[in-house]
């Protein structure tokens, strides 16, 4: 966030992607990684120096949740979602994908009540032993 503000960027980018790479319940706190990413348009990309990379989305089956309202909450949303819903639903989680983060608008610009995130958690497209797909 300090740079978009420095390089003045802050408004051409699109939405945020923020990319969770382990999961909280078997990585230690000091391990956990989390991408945070960005959308730049080609007239801003020459602002960009070599500590950014670049990074295409995975693709695959997600189990989607829009929150909406304060980021404290999401942290909740999620462990819901990854612990209850997935497998209350007969899914199964791919721990070889990220959960992500999308931030449909800027955190520092909207109210926390009007802030609209969409919670993305990858599932394996096949269902858990016993169930059905009916």
């Amino acid at each position: 966030m300090a740079w978009l503000e420095r390089s003045g960027t802050r408004r051409a980018t699109g939405c945020g992607y923020g990319l969770l790479l382990d999961n909280p319940k078997t990585t230690t706190p000091e391990k956990c990684r989390y991408d945070a990413c960005i959308v730049v348009d080609e007239a801003h990309r020459e602002l960009l120096t070599a500590d950014f990379g670049f990074r295409r989305l995975p693709g695959g089956a997600f189990a989607r949740k829009r929150h909406s309202g304060s980021i404290d909450a999401i942290g909740s949303v999620i462990a819901e979602l990854r612990d209850n819903w997935v497998a209350m639903n007969g899914l199964q989680l791919d721990p070889g994908r990220p959960l992500i983060e999308i931030y449909m608008q800027d955190p520092k610009t909207v109210p926390a009540e009007r802030l609209r995130v969409d919670i993305c958690v990858p599932i394996k497209a096949e269902f858990c032993e016993g169930q059905s797909a009916a």
